[in-house]
């Protein structure tokens, strides 16, 4: 399993991809290490979850004959909240089955963020470098709306305007431990798959980190925006007084710099940079005004309520978004045990 990236990587000897699948269909060979005497040196067929089975072996469709691109795995195909498209590859050794391994079932409709994480406790983010209050932190919004008067159209003024009024109401910003979530709004398919019902509606790691007030200014800017515009604001988009501090912001490499999840679209690829700060996962509620908490990235990655993340905060990031999303992995190991 690797990122899709790795399908055009090269090195001084020339693609890497075709490479990794040489070296893995003959790992004798590749090794330089010698069978033991009496002992036979397999080789492997490595075939794809996607491409395969269903075509009636036709030429282009045997194993080696594959695209590189035919073993990139879309996980918002398969019911995976969130778009993760990663290379996965299943080697069988030769002389244990003549099978093709059935391929992945797309389902008719793509999950979302909002099916992923309803129902999950409302909460504020923290402030850094500056008192933690309730009350300073819902003054966000106005103080922002205040400095943005004049640098923005009546449209988003309305809008802004409107997403105040509620901020006040949320105080908490969560707990490692002992929050309950209803599940409400979540469909069957992925409620039976996050429930634990010895668990009773308990969840951990829902807890919110503390950002600088000017980075929340802009993510309630953005999350307003994406709800009104109905797209994540681009650099352009933020009005002057909510650019950060640094001469290349508008330089076209930081285009994407804040980034609001959409509720009604799969997430975009929960990966460990979700530890770093969070700008790229901000959540889509205006009034939270905050990035995504350890346990939604973890919805958005399919992770039960009884998978629990521990260390640090900075720790539980990264083990979510390194990881292969359990779902996805149940969906190849339920084809993998086909073939036994």
């Amino acid at each position: 399993e690797n990122v899709k990236g790795m399908l055009s990587a090269k090195t001084s000897e020339g693609p890497v991809f075709p490479r990794i699948r040489s070296d893995l269909s003959d790992p004798r060979k590749s090794t330089g290490v010698k069978p033991d005497r009496g002992r036979q040196s397999h080789k492997y067929s490595i075939f794809s979850f996607v491409v395969g089975a269903q075509n009636d072996l036709l030429p282009e469709f045997i194993p080696e004959n594959l695209d590189a691109r035919d073993f990139v795995i879309k996980a918002e195909n398969f019911g995976i909240p969130q778009r993760r498209h990663r290379v996965i590859l299943l080697g069988v050794r030769e002389d244990l089955t003549n099978n093709f391994p059935p391929t992945l079932v797309p389902q008719p409709n793509q999950h979302t963020v909002r099916d992923a994480i309803s129902g999950l406790p409302a909460l504020r983010s923290g402030i850094s470098r500056g008192q933690d209050d309730a009350l300073i932190w819902s003054r966000i919004p106005q103080e922002t709306l205040e400095s943005l008067n004049s640098h923005l159209d009546n449209q988003m003024i309305v809008a802004l305007t409107q997403c105040q009024r509620d901020a006040s109401q949320i105080d908490s910003r969560g707990a490692e431990f002992g929050l309950k979530t209803t599940y409400t709004g979540v469909p069957k398919y992925l409620r039976e798959w996050y429930q634990d019902p010895r668990m009773k509606g308990h969840i951990t790691n829902h807890s919110t980190r503390a950002h600088i007030a000017s980075d929340l200014s802009r993510y309630w800017f953005a999350a307003v925006f994406r709800q009104s515009a109905g797209k994540s604001p681009k650099a352009p988009d933020f009005p002057k007084p909510l650019w950060p501090a640094h001469a290349n912001f508008l330089s076209g490499k930081f285009t994407d710099r804040f980034r609001v999840q959409g509720w009604d679209e799969p997430a975009t690829t929960v990966t460990s940079h979700i530890s770093k700060d969070g700008h790229y996962f901000i959540h889509p509620d205006p009034y939270q005004i905050r990035s995504l908490t350890v346990r939604e990235a973890a919805r958005l990655q399919t992770f039960p309520a009884n998978y629990h993340s521990v260390g640090k905060r900075t720790q539980q990031y990264v083990q979510v978004g390194n990881a292969v999303p359990p779902l996805l992995a149940l969906q190849l190991a339920t084809l993998v045990n086909t073939l036994t």
